[in-house]
């Protein structure tokens, strides 16, 4: 199941400064997952942008 508008979304991410070698500011694991309603505007459109039409599974890296 692709993502999608209004799919519950969960998923695990380290979020780091400058780019992936940069310092790692934030990491959500898997025990603790971000989760959250896709598409309602609750989060910054480019992070949602990059995040549609990815699968269960998938793995993704983007600058915002």
């Amino acid at each position: 199941m692709q993502i999608s508008k209004n799919k519950v979304v969960s998923l695990v991410y380290k979020l780091s400064e400058n780019g992936p070698d940069g310092q790692i500011i934030e990491t959500v694991e898997v025990n603790n997952p971000f989760t959250f309603i896709f598409g309602n505007g609750m989060l910054l459109q480019n992070f949602e942008n990059n995040l549609a039409g990815l699968e269960k599974g998938s793995k993704f890296s983007f600058l915002i």
